[in-house]
């Protein structure tokens, strides 16, 4: 029974230095946390190297579940506003920002979200498209609305 809280012990640590990488991402992985009784066990050696493959399987398809969001986006500057409106890009016009979604139709809302021109002053009008999982969402139409009362003006 020594014998089997050893291997448990060394399996435990291994999973450890296999996921400390994972865990420690900001992707949204998920982190269970398995807690081993000091009791003696009536387990089987082969019984808990099962228990651990699951383990390990389960944390392999946990951190695969969130799917791939690129959004990019092109911003038209107001007059004189260049730097400003860019700085966002690191000065350049358009650029791509990843974000996490779970599906096709949430990348699609955060780019709807993604529209709000909060700098009216700086930045006349922007373009979001997404890609999801390197597919174009909804054709890799312009998500934000053309007909907004704010869009293509300056302030």
């Amino acid at each position: 029974r020594q014998t089997i809280q050893k291997e448990a012990d060394r399996l435990l640590e291994s999973l450890h230095r296999l996921f400390h990488n994972v865990a420690n991402r900001r992707d949204g992985c998920i982190i269970i946390f398995v807690s081993m009784s000091k009791r003696k066990s009536r387990l089987e050696d082969r019984h808990m190297k099962s228990v651990m493959s699951c383990l390990l399987l389960l944390f392999l398809c946990a951190s695969a579940m969130a799917g791939d969001c690129v959004l990019k986006t092109t911003r038209a500057a107001c007059p004189g506003k260049e730097k400003e409106s860019y700085s966002r890009c690191n000065g350049a016009a358009s650029c791509d920002e990843q974000i996490q979604a779970d599906s096709a139709k949430e990348c699609a809302e955060k780019a709807i979200k993604s529209c709000d021109n909060s700098r009216p002053a700086i930045t006349k009008s922007k373009e979001v498209s997404a890609t999801f999982d390197g597919k174009p969402v909804e054709g890799g139409r312009n998500f934000c609305a053309t007909g907004r009362p704010d869009y293509n003006k300056c302030q």
